[in-house]
Order: structure tokens, then C-alpha cells, then sequence
């Protein structure tokens, strides 16, 4: 049986655009993860992604007053996410993260964002599927 994305998908770290950069790290730091799925708190709908990535490129850049700025910011707006229905298969979010150079795809269920899959979640797949097949 073909393995799903719900099955590997790690949960979902929400914040909202309007949150500054000091809590939304805090909130990361807090929950161990290093992307936040950014949604609208009306609606519940995705309204973009924010990962440390693009925390640590705005601190390269010398940003001095980076904690002072609001997610909306520095996240990956929802036009550019690349984002999976939770009954994909774990193949379809492989060739989706080699194909676009990602680290992370969330995980929808209709537009409402349920978790993410991380590259961390695609290598526990592969050593479950593929490693342990092989060792025996």
C-alpha cells in the first residue's frame, strides 16, 4: 500500500502575519520546529510560510531592527507555497522538494493547513520503506 503524506506529516505551528519576529521565534524555539504556517485568524486559511531560513537571510543582511518587524514581512506569501492535499502519496512530496529546492511543504485538507512535511519526515519514510526492506 502506497504511503500517504498524512501519515509522515509533522503538526502544524501556526502564527498570524500580524505577529512580530520575537514571538513568532519564541513560538518556534517553543515548539522545535523551524517553519511556521502563517494563517489568517478569521478565516483559518494559509496565508503564507515563514521558516528560519528566511529569519536567518534577513539577519545576514545586517537587519538591525529584525525583531521589530511582523512575520507578513519576512514569510513566503501563499501565491509562491507549494502545498500538498494530506492524501498524497509520500512519492508526490519527494519530487516536489527536490524539483522546487524546498525544506519544507505544508499540508492541506481542503484549504485549511494540518500539518507539514519536513526533510526530516521524507528521511523517516525512506529508512521505514526502503532501509529496513533492505536489511532483512
Amino acid at each position: 500500500m502506497p504511503s500517504l503524506v498524512r501519515d509522515y506529516m509533522s503538526s502544524v505551528v501556526e502564527t498570524q502575519p500580524d505577529v512580530m519576529l520575537a514571538e513568532a521565534i519564541q513560538k518556534m524555539l517553543q515548539a522545535h520546529s523551524r517553519v511556521l504556517v502563517v494563517t489568517d485568524l478569521l478565516s483559518d486559511t494559509i496565508e503564507g510560510l515563514l521558516t528560519a531560513t528566511d529569519i536567518l537571510r534577513e539577519m545576514s543582511r545586517g537587519e538591525q531592527r529584525l525583531l521589530q518587524v511582523n512575520v507578513a514581512r519576512l514569510m513566503t506569501p501563499r501565491q509562491r507555497l507549494v502545498a500538498l492535499a494530506e492524501d498524497s502519496l509520500m512519492l508526490d512530496a519527494v519530487e516536489q522538494m527536490s524539483r522546487n529546492n524546498l525544506h519544507a511543504i505544508v499540508v492541506l485538507n481542503a484549504l485549511r493547513p494540518v500539518g507539514v512535511i519536513h526533510q526530516v519526515d521524507v528521511l523517516r519514510w525512506w529508512q521505514e520503506t526502503f532501509a529496513s526492506a533492505n536489511s532483512t
